[in-house]
């Protein structure tokens, strides 16, 4: 886990929504015990470093929600994103099942690159303010 939070605490910096390595620390820690890591988790690793993390929960039957995307800044542009959001995706809807139709996520409205990759995926805003709350219904 140190590795993770290490990581994330890194690919964070400088960007609006950085936390503290306390802060990622205990938000891991919580949402390994609820299993949300574990089981929908999809890492990307290069020479032995993650380089990518996406996970997510279904805290309802019809709402897979994306907990964290987090790509190494060095590697924007080369679809990683793509890949790890879709992927998280999919595990999630396979773990909602029938009843799991759509996919819903949070970001800040200043994260021009992760927002244009949401709008390409279908995402829509549902509500704006500090935060945007995007929606994505089963495609």
């Amino acid at each position: 886990m140190p590795e993770l939070i290490a990581f994330h605490t890194q690919a964070w910096a400088g960007l609006e929504g950085a936390r503290s390595w306390q802060d990622v620390e205990q938000r891991l820690v919580r949402e390994i015990q609820e299993a949300a890591v574990v089981e929908s988790g999809v890492t990307l690793e290069q020479n032995e470093q993650i380089i990518g993390l996406c996970y997510g929960h279904v805290p309802d039957t019809s709402t897979a929600f994306i907990d964290e995307l987090v790509v190494s800044p060095s590697l924007y542009g080369r679809g990683l994103g793509r890949y790890l959001l879709v992927r998280c995706a999919q595990r999630l809807k396979e773990r909602g099942g029938e009843e799991c139709r759509s996919c819903a996520l949070s970001t800040y409205r200043t994260l021009s690159r992760a927002l244009r990759l949401y709008y390409q995926l279908g995402f829509e805003r549902e509500v704006l303010w500090t935060e945007a709350r995007l929606y994505c219904p089963a495609g």
